[in-house]
């Protein structure tokens, strides 16, 4: 669309902000990339005659701090699990400086159902005024549009849909939303913010540099959001990556990680080895990246083999199995790697000295204890470096979130304090909270509550090695490590006093960090005395810190 001959006379300042809570912890953090396609998309497509200026933020008092000395016309927050509640006590406090300033959110933590909009909005009207849905290049810049063309007026944007923005219609007491946008195909249509200098003010701090080989992800996982938008994959040029890698490693300074953003990594087998051998090269040359992070292909062949070889130490290769179970499998619809061929792909990396790990899902529809004891049982026996276990977490945009889900498998779950999710800015207290499943008609939360100890006694022994021997020893006279690890906690009152007061404490922290509502565990955390003890370090992952009390 031709915007030329657009009268804009007054510049547009834009606040753009991809936020974390940097209140106690300190990172590293990832570049905020998505805000930075954002920027070049829109300049590429609005001429510079509108006088637009953008600012991006990674932290929130540098952002609130900017906002009082000069407010923008627009302030944009990409909306996740990690900061929705973060975004909006800023968009309030926002509001609360000017209700002139049009507040914008984009991002998945969302579903695109008419209900859920309809409830969404409905809760945040007051201080949301538009979101933007699916990838947010083209729904971000038809707002722009639409606000230039009215000629700068709030309710005149509303007047009628937005492709790919979402707003809420007071009078009819309904979200509206626009026609999905297109998808963007060809992805160098996006300029890249590195090249074009967007992201050069973030290599003064410890950021991870974060980058895109491709977009989309095919599976449909009912646990996941990266499925969500576009099942399609479409990828960025090798020669744009080639030069936007050789960016990164020249202006790096605080950092020696990378970390690659696609949802399979290795999907694509010669794509993705040209890819590694790009890397490979530059670290050859500069010695960045020393660490790649990834996360690789669902269901991987053989052909992985080649990619991590040429990667070596600067990555390891995760097994992202979430569950072995056929049963469990199909309820989430998932399709995993055979455990024969990953088998042989673990005892190749071994041989070779690559790190590899597998990933498990606790509290997934139609699992039950055994089955996910069979899941450790068989990771043990794949021999895979490191076993991670993880609660199964309610987000927004998945389908394993939606009510007829939820009563489908009598999903039951609480709420926890996200570790370092949380802090104090301004004027106001802010804390993320994780919705986890507790129960459903295939496991009680009790059954639930015996894994948490075993979890963690997994990720001292297995992990970190502590008693890596000992477990392989097992494995050697035929008694599966996982068994032997279950032996010892139900036999745990023959253990020494101070071994049983141990998992005592640990059972007990396991219970006590549950909410049955976020307003229950936000009036908890905001008691002084209980704001300032989490503030000094006395709330973090139960695994981290009994770990600690081990070795201390």
């Amino acid at each position: 669309m031709n915007t030329n001959n657009l009268e804009n006379k007054e510049p547009t300042l834009i606040y753009l902000g991809d936020l974390v809570h940097n209140y106690i912890g300190k990172g590293p953090f990832m570049f905020p990339i998505n805000i930075g396609y954002l920027v070049t998309f829109t300049k590429a497509h609005i001429h510079k005659d509108k006088k637009i200026i953008f600012k991006l933020f990674k932290y929130p008092d540098k952002l609130l701090d900017e906002i009082e000395k000069k407010p923008p016309t627009f302030l944009g927050l990409s909306n996740y699990a990690w900061n929705a509640d973060l975004n909006e006590k800023i968009l309030k406090f926002t509001k609360s400086k000017s209700k002139d300033i049009i507040t914008v959110m984009g991002g998945p933590n969302i579903h695109y159902h008419q209900g859920a909009l309809d409830e969404f909005f409905e809760k945040r009207k007051d201080f949301l005024d538009f979101y933007v849905i699916y990838q947010g290049e083209i729904g971000f810049l038809n707002l722009l549009l639409r606000y230039i063309f009215v000629d700068k007026d709030l309710e005149n944007m509303k007047k009628t849909p937005i492709e790919g923005v979402v707003f809420y219609n007071d009078y009819a007491k309904t979200a509206v939303k626009g026609p999905k946008s297109p998808e963007i195909k060809d992805l160098d249509l996006i300029p890249s913010p590195y090249l074009e200098g967007e992201l050069d003010q973030f290599f003064e701090d410890n950021q991870i540099p974060n980058i895109e080989t491709n977009r989309g992800c095919p599976y449909r996982c009912t646990y996941c959001d990266w499925g969500s938008g576009f099942n399609k994959i479409n990828k960025f040029g090798l020669e744009r990556l080639k030069k936007e890698f050789e960016y990164i490693s020249n202006k790096i300074k605080n950092t020696n990680m990378l970390c690659i953003s696609d949802a399979n990594f290795g999907i694509f087998e010669d794509r993705d080895y040209e890819i590694s051998k790009m890397l490979s090269s530059i670290n050859e040359k500069t010695g960045y990246p020393r660490k790649v992070i990834l996360a690789w292909a669902k269901n991987k062949s053989m052909g992985i083999i080649k990619i991590a070889e040429i990667l070596k130490n600067t990555t390891s290769v995760t097994a992202a199995f979430q569950s072995m179970d056929p049963i469990v499998l199909k309820a989430i619809k998932r399709d995993n790697i055979s455990i024969e061929t990953y088998k042989d792909i673990i005892n190749h990396f071994n041989e070779k000295g690559i790190e590899s790990h597998a990933e498990l899902i606790l509290g997934l529809p139609l699992q039950t204890k055994e089955s996910h004891l069979n899941d450790l049982r068989k990771a043990a026996e794949l021999n895979v470096g490191q076993i991670w276990n993880y609660n199964c977490r309610m987000l927004k945009g998945a389908e394993m979130d939606f009510p007829l889900e939820r009563e489908k498998y009598d999903t039951k779950t609480r709420y926890r304090l996200i570790d370092q999710g949380f802090g104090k800015y301004k004027n106001f207290l802010s804390f993320e909270t994780e919705e986890i499943v507790r129960s459903t008609n295939a496991m009680s939360e009790e059954d639930i509550f015996f894994f948490r100890p075993l979890h963690w006694i997994i990720y001292y022994a297995w992990n970190y090695k502590y008693h890596y021997k000992m477990l392989k020893y097992a494995q050697f006279i035929g008694i599966n490590p996982i068994d032997f690890l279950v032996s010892i906690l139900k036999n745990i009152k023959e253990a020494p006093e101070k071994v049983q007061k141990l998992i005592q404490e640990f059972d007990n922290d396991s219970r006590n960090e549950w909410f049955n509502t976020i307003e229950e565990l936000e009036e908890y955390y905001s008691k002084p005395e209980i704001f300032e003890y989490i503030s000094n370090g006395g709330f973090g992952k139960l695994n981290f810190m009994y770990i600690f009390k081990v070795l201390t």
